[in-house]
């Protein structure tokens, strides 16, 4: 800046998606990608927004503790046939660490989300967002979630924290986002 008294701040390097590079890429190498954002130490992703919330076993769940993920449809490539139905590819993950040992994962679901959606569902979708769901069981304790989402045809991949205790009665579970991180 030739302007005095004038203090910048930006980021430090710029990061681009390549779809048409991330599309030729092996599926293995496109699965370790999203495999290592679901790690903690890896940092949060925002490149796919989406919001989730985290319910606690109950007996509805039949004792699982669910994620519902709320994908931001228009951050997602949605493919148009000649029959007038568009197509959508993507996934979503939970990778659950111990709180007392966040270092090493003891579980990790996920759910590949695709198919096509007539104009109707579709213009639905487009209004709200797209739906996608986790489930697994986990014995009482404190926990670190690392949540995730993917467009398989893109690359794009958003992620967030979240923190999940399950007590010995579990009648009543509290569910606490990380600050900052439970809108994504």
């Amino acid at each position: 800046m030739k302007r005095g008294g004038v203090k910048l701040r930006y980021r430090i390097g710029y990061f681009a998606v390549d779809a048409a590079a991330f599309a030729k890429l092996n599926p293995k190498r496109q699965d370790e990608e999203f495999d290592d954002a679901l790690s903690l130490n890896v940092p949060i992703s925002t490149a796919l927004p989406f919001q989730a919330l985290v319910m606690p076993p109950s007996a509805k769940t039949q004792n699982k503790m669910t994620v519902n993920y709320h994908v931001d449809p228009h951050a997602l490539s949605f493919e148009a046939s000649n029959d007038g139905l568009q197509a959508v590819n993507m996934e979503c993950a939970v990778r659950v660490f111990p709180k007392k040992n966040p270092d090493k994962p003891i579980a990790t679901e996920a759910q590949k989300m695709g198919g096509a959606l007539n104009p109707e569902a579709y213009a639905k979708v487009m209004k709200g967002f797209f739906p996608c769901r986790d489930q697994l069981a986990l014995q009482p304790g404190d926990y670190l979630l690392r949540l995730g989402v993917r467009d398989n045809a893109t690359g794009l991949i958003g992620t967030a924290n979240a923190s999940l205790t399950i007590p010995v009665d579990s009648s009543a579970n509290p569910v606490d986002p990380a600050p900052g991180e439970s809108k994504h």
